[in-house]
């Protein structure tokens, strides 16, 4: 079974200053069946940029390790190929 979840972060700070903190952030993580899980955040300007941000990287993160998978799987070793036999 596979799983994808998002968590968006919203955090608004006013210190003692006149200096405002305002963090956007959304962090995603996808599980693969038989896979570690791949987690990826993205700081933002703002929350749909964040989430944007995340959602890309995601995609990037799931296609490489898709594609490792695959190559993988397609892998020939000298060993199928019988270069290792002996006559």
């Amino acid at each position: 079974m596979s799983e994808i979840a998002a968590v968006g972060c919203r955090a608004h700070h006013q210190g003692e200053s006149t200096r405002q903190i305002q963090v956007n952030a959304s962090l995603m993580e996808a599980r693969l069946a038989h896979q570690g899980p791949i987690a990826v955040s993205h700081h933002a300007p703002s929350q749909e940029a964040a989430f944007r941000g995340a959602s890309d990287k995601l995609r990037n993160a799931l296609d490489k390790t898709l594609g490792k998978l695959r190559s993988y799987r397609n892998h020939v070793s000298i060993a199928d190929e019988g270069v290792l036999d002996h006559p």
